[in-house]
């Protein structure tokens, strides 16, 4: 295969590599392991290794340790390349006259499917919180600015959206219609690689008329789609 995919907590991928046909000595090709979005060795140890075939053998392994740590993380590729190991003669050029390039050949050389992209999917959980458990506005400023923050080292885009809520204990609740503009889900996006997103709740400015200060509540809703997502403390 050339693609392959597994989770973190895997420990190891494990490559197969194959010959189209059987040789009658045993040989190695070299397996260079190298960085896609996955880097070495935080999230895979790169670097060569061997893949032993021995006589008669038209399929081998390698194994490649995977880094399994405690951080959040999206998706990560890293790369493996095939390649013919040094003392191993590569094909010789053809001369005028014969009829293939690999007419005198060596035994062994390295076929189209030299390449394979191996997939880390991450299973450790991550959190997201508010940035401030409270804020204070005035009324005129028209909207508040509201932050998430997570630990979560992403390489895409992904939301997490807010709800307002009244809570029974406030004494002086805004009216989500005349003081905000409540009732409704609030998306909060974190670009790729940020830890930090924010989003504005409109404030309803509704003129003079000494009302007290007032207060509304956002919480963080639960995402469906993210199940590694927990809610932090500050929720």
């Amino acid at each position: 295969p050339t693609s392959y995919e597994m989770n973190e907590e895997d420990g190891t991928a494990t490559l197969i590599i194959v010959a189209d046909r059987p040789s009658s000595e045993p040989y190695t090709v070299n397996v260079v392991a190298s960085d896609g979005t996955a880097e070495d060795p935080i999230d895979y140890i790169g670097g060569i290794f061997l893949a032993n075939f021995s006589a008669g053998e038209t399929t081998t392994t390698v194994t490649i340790p995977i880094t399994d740590d405690d951080i959040g993380e999206c998706t990560e590729v890293f790369m493996a390349q095939l390649e013919l190991p040094s003392g191993i003669p590569t094909p010789a050029p053809a001369t005028p006259g014969t009829p293939s390039p690999f007419s005198y050949s060596p035994k062994y050389r390295i076929g189209s499917k030299d390449m394979a992209t191996i997939k880390i999917n991450d299973t450790d959980p991550y959190y997201v919180e508010f940035k401030s458990t409270s804020q204070v506005v005035s009324e005129d400023k028209e909207s508040v600015e509201v932050c998430l923050v997570t630990n979560r080292e992403c390489v895409d885009d992904f939301t997490i959206d807010l709800e307002d809520r009244e809570p029974d204990e406030f004494t002086d609740k805004a009216d989500p219609s005349n003081d905000y503009e409540g009732g409704k889900t609030y998306p909060v996006t974190f670009e790729m690689g940020k830890k930090e997103a924010c989003t504005m709740i409109p404030i309803v400015n509704d003129g003079p008329g000494g009302e007290p200060d007032e207060t509304f509540q956002l919480v963080i809703v639960p995402p469906p789609d993210q199940p590694r997502a927990l809610i932090g403390n500050r929720s």
